[in-house]
């Protein structure tokens, strides 16, 4: 399924890349750098790790084939939820072709979820409890929006 001759460039590198996978902030629409980006099949089977952006959030390939089929690229990264896009092949001649993929960072503040490492739920506050729930319901509804607009 997976061209395992692939030739990875970075940003800097010399050559053409029949595929360039770039990783952006969602908010910002800054790139990410260091971010995983991994390849699935329209099954949800995960197929590879195919590696780390560059400091320009971009990772590329050249000759990169798959057999015809819907795929899916994910991405993430440290302090990001990970994405992904779908992506359909039609033919095996190698892939010529940018994917965009924008990761949100978590929308529940790193402090809140600090404290909720940190204390036993008989020592939460009602109201700590509270916003937790509400938060979380929040980016539960905002990923389901998300998923439902991506289909």
């Amino acid at each position: 399924m997976l061209n395992r001759r692939l030739l990875v460039y970075t940003s800097g590198g010399s050559g053409p890349a029949s595929l360039v996978i770039t990783v952006i902030d969602y908010d910002t629409k800054q790139p990410v750098a260091n971010a995983m980006v991994s390849l699935y099949d329209e099954f949800n089977a995960f197929i590879a790790n195919l590696g780390f952006t560059d400091n320009s959030g971009v990772i590329m390939f050249a000759d990169f084939t798959l057999s015809p089929g819907g795929y899916w690229f994910q991405a993430g990264a440290a302090g990001y939820m990970m994405n992904r896009v779908s992506y359909t092949v039609l033919s095996e001649a190698p892939i010529n072709d940018e994917i965009e993929i924008a990761i949100q960072k978590p929308l529940i503040p790193p402090r809140l979820i600090s404290l909720l490492r940190t204390r036993k739920p008989a020592q939460a506050s009602p109201m700590l409890m509270y916003i937790c729930v509400t938060v979380i319901t929040k980016c539960l509804c905002n990923w389901v929006l998300q998923t439902a607009a991506a289909f």
